[in-house]
């Protein structure tokens, strides 16, 4: 009998160390700062609600295009990536449907109309945590830098 219970002791043991050490990768999905904590594909509605949570939605607090600071143009909006690779944006007028995608270094962002298509790009990530994001862009025919930081810390 202790026989047993030592190998059911060990067994749980060994599971809780190898299930503990397992590797959370969200790359395909970006960031889990990115997403709604419960991980869902979306609601199926078509009423530009999908998969939206109240957390966390992103503000953009730089955006430079050209190094001249066009941040005025977002004052008002709230960004939210969904982990079906939609994009919702908020504002007093309604919500802005666009797409997202990453990859491990790169975030593509894609909304319809401005201001908010002034985000359009494929951007480097420069730096990321669950609650800061710096990208940027080079532009390959001019060289222009685009700058953009997307903060989520300041709307808790």
């Amino acid at each position: 009998m202790k026989a047993q219970i030592g190998m059911l002791v060990a067994a749980i043991a060994l599971t809780m160390v190898t299930t503990s050490c397992e590797k959370d990768d969200n790359s395909s999905n970006g960031p889990a700062a990115l997403v709604d904590d419960n991980g869902s594909g979306g609601n199926g509605s078509d009423d530009g609600t999908e998969n939206v949570s109240h957390e966390p939605k992103w503000k953009v607090t730089v955006f430079k295009e050209d190094e001249k600071d066009e941040t005025n143009h977002f004052n008002g909006y709230l960004l939210r990536f969904n982990t079906d690779g939609s994009a919702n944006a908020f504002n007093s007028t309604g919500v802005t449907k666009g797409t997202w995608r990453k990859s491990e270094n790169n975030f593509v962002i894609n909304f319809p109309s401005e201001p908010l298509s002034e985000l359009n790009d494929d951007w480097q990530i420069i730096s990321e945590t669950k609650t800061h994001m710096e990208l940027e862009h080079i532009s390959g025919g001019d060289g222009s830098r685009d700058y953009l930081v997307l903060d989520n810390s300041l709307l808790k």
